[in-house]
């Protein structure tokens, strides 16, 4: 989830959670509702981690530590430390309502497809719901038209608040049984085509609750199908969007179109290079990292063979696809290089 958004459900949440009358010497309704937005923001703060280096960021570090349950009392203390030494009424005050929103973030990735250390240090273990995708404009929406209420009518802000949520709740149950059916759909294909083992899942995708990218993967190959569960214009076919985002939706059908995609290419020196690259040491953090690799080509780049790798979970139709990385074979002492090309997400 964007980083706002999960500040702003921080904020809903502390104001649904503030009672009709505080305690003297305690935060206010508006102190609360800042802290929560600043406990919501807060797990994201690993981002700066990023610049020392992306693939270790996404693979080790992103949805890591700042967002384990564990840890989360330990960087709520730190956060509601902060507010309280500058408003001078203490850190208990903060604590719970930082607790609150540091813990909706928690839960705002986990139903994403990205994957959440939620038990950091003690497990490296990433539960992804893959409910919601990572930006998704009805998600924020409902809670700003939380907030919004609470603003303009503060006597009602704590029963506005609890309404966004119930319906913020709703929404999210109603994507979970959409995505079970989604599954239900591969699960079928790979029943059909022989590849029951191998399973089915389904990935999110943005603005329609109702699209989805099925996926079923065994060793050799994975097989997509860009699917439209249920009939009707998405927002994307409803608003006035540049290209090539206008056209992502008329690649999602009712009927699933398959697509299957070899791991390492289509055989011949082609996969040969693929999988000697895949398997290189400099590439460990990308093995780590892509839950759905693909090769996304072999190409000849400034006199060196380069064998791009792609994670699915981060193409859409119609648009580059982000998190590509590559190995490159210098042609004069065969060592190997990582290199990593630009994608649609600005974190690329």
């Amino acid at each position: 989830m964007d980083t706002l958004t999960h500040a702003l459900s921080g904020a809903l949440l502390a104001r649904a959670a503030t009672p009709a009358r505080t305690a003297p010497d305690t935060p206010g309704t508006g102190g609360r509702m800042l802290a929560g937005f600043a406990g919501g923001a807060f797990p994201d703060i690993d981002f700066a981690m990023r610049a020392v280096d992306t693939l270790w960021y996404l693979s080790e570090v992103h949805q890591g530590a700042t967002h384990s349950v564990v840890l989360l009392p330990l960087w709520a203390l730190a956060v509601a430390w902060v507010f309280g030494r500058f408003s001078g009424l203490g850190w208990r005050g903060y604590f719970v309502p930082v607790s609150l929103g540091i813990g909706i973030h928690i839960a705002g990735d986990l139903i994403t497809a990205y994957g959440t250390m939620l038990f950091y240090p003690f497990s490296d273990w990433r539960p992804a719901l893959s409910w919601v995708y990572v930006v998704d404009p009805y998600f924020t929406l409902i809670i700003a038209a939380g907030l919004l209420v609470a603003w303009r009518r503060p006597d009602r802000g704590r029963a506005a608040s609890v309404a966004a949520l119930l319906v913020l709740f709703a929404y999210v149950g109603v994507q979970g049984a959409i995505q079970m059916r989604a599954v239900g759909v591969a699960e079928a294909y790979a029943r059909h085509t022989g590849l029951s083992e191998a399973g089915g899942e389904a990935l999110p995708q943005p603005f329609s609750p109702v699209h989805r990218v099925l996926v079923v993967s065994d060793d050799a190959a994975v097989h997509t199908a860009w699917v439209r569960l249920l009939p009707g214009r998405s927002l994307a076919e409803r608003m006035p969007l540049p290209h090539p985002f206008r056209d992502m939706a008329t690649h999602y059908m009712q009927v699933p179109q398959w697509q299957r995609r070899p791991r390492f290419g289509r055989g011949g020196g082609e996969s040969d290079l693929a999988r000697l690259a895949w398997g290189q040491e400099g590439f460990r953090h990308f093995r780590r990292f892509a839950r759905i690799p693909v090769l996304h080509e072999v190409a000849e780049e400034g006199g060196r063979e380069c064998a791009w790798f792609k994670d699915l979970r981060f193409e859409l139709p119609a648009l580059p696809p982000s998190f590509v990385f590559g190995m490159c074979r210098d042609p004069v002492d065969g060592s190997w290089y990582r290199e990593r090309r630009r994608g649609a997400m600005w974190l690329d």
